[in-house]
């Protein structure tokens, strides 16, 4: 049983800094949302964000909800990856979502009070925890829908795929504990998705059944209803670099005091410590969980990034985490040149 905090004053915080992006889905199906500094605003409240070009509303008084933050690795080897969960046990996140084409009928609560009445299609991602729908009022569309209802139209070369992309409506991604709505056009296939909201349908992704990816610490028989990606302190939304952004750091390691799994707060802390005493690497036992030992490698890039000083840490980098020891050798020869 995972027990935290209420999650709503820290979600709303990162509501209101344009650095933090929002997704809702599963591993293959997922609807995007994030908005630029000076965006225009439809709507904003402690749990919604709305824009032009899409929203996300969060619904955090379920009693089971809770919040899991964690760090991990990135593919960079200077740089760490950070985010949060908002979560439910499997039972209770249950909302029905369909395995095939469905119809729900017209939609009562959008986002874009424009399109009430509107009809929900759950397109069929098929987790029971996750809605992935279409939403469309257009005849032509509602037609072709309603007559392929009940079939599996995430398959290689289907026809209602193709007519959906082609007309491009909003796609409405619901769980219990939160919607995400994307009005920006569907890019062609093979395109590259467009800045701001967006969505992903990758069927070959939803045949592995998995909800998350296996580097997720998320505990068994729990679902991530709303994911949230902090602003970074090392690169920018699009994953591009930039100087390093104390605030932003400060303010997640905040989250993760609040919302890290005991498990992996401990690991970092235990890293921490015996890198700044210069204990000897060698001796050091890993962590038993793969989830503990990412922590111990977050734990000595950012020491490279805060303290880039300390004399063990070089040792412990080329211990418990390779790739990062090479990026601080090559800097360190970079600057020697110089």
């Amino acid at each position: 049983m995972l027990t935290t905090p209420h999650p709503e004053p820290a979600l709303s915080a990162a509501l209101e800094n344009p650095g933090s992006a929002w997704s809702v889905g599963v591993l293959g199906a997922l609807a995007e949302f994030m908005h630029d500094p000076g965006e225009p605003l439809l709507q904003a409240s402690a749990t919604s964000r709305v824009t032009p070009r899409g929203g996300i509303a969060l619904h955090t008084n379920h009693p089971a909800a809770r919040l899991l933050a964690w760090e991990e690795p990135a593919h960079a080897a200077t740089q760490w990856r950070q985010a949060a969960a908002l979560c439910l046990p499997e039972a209770e996140a249950d909302i029905g979502g369909a395995a095939c084409l469905t119809p729900l009928g017209p939609d009562d609560a959008p986002l874009d009070p424009s399109q009430r009445g509107a009809w929900l299609f759950d397109i069929g991602a098929g987790f029971p925890h996750l809605q992935a729908c279409i939403r469309t009022a257009d005849p032509a569309l509602l037609a072709l829908l309603h007559a392929a209802a009940g079939q599996h139209i995430l398959t290689p070369g289907h026809p209602v795929a193709a007519a959906i992309i082609a007309a491009s409506p909003h796609r409405v991604f619901r769980t219990k504990l939160a919607r995400a709505e994307v009005f920006q056009p569907i890019p062609a296939a093979h395109a590259q998705a467009p800045e701001g909201p967006h969505t992903h349908v990758q069927p070959a992704l939803l045949r592995h059944g998995r909800p998350h990816a296996a580097t997720r610490p998320l505990p068994p028989g729990w679902v991530s209803c709303a994911d949230l990606y902090p602003a970074n302190p090392m690169h920018d939304a699009l994953g591009r670099p930039r100087p390093f952004a104390a605030a932003d750091h400060a303010s997640f390691q905040a989250l993760l005091a609040s919302f890290g799994l005991p498990e992996m707060l401990a690991e970092k802390s235990r890293v921490t410590a015996a890198v700044r005493s210069n204990a000897p690497a060698e001796a050091y036992q890993p962590a038993a969980t793969r989830h503990g030992r990412a922590a111990a490698r977050v734990a000595l890039r950012q020491l490279a990034v805060l303290e880039p000083g300390l004399p063990g840490l070089a040792p412990w980098q080329a211990v418990l985490d390779r790739t990062g020891h090479a990026a601080t050798q090559a800097r360190e020869e970079t600057l020697a040149c110089t």
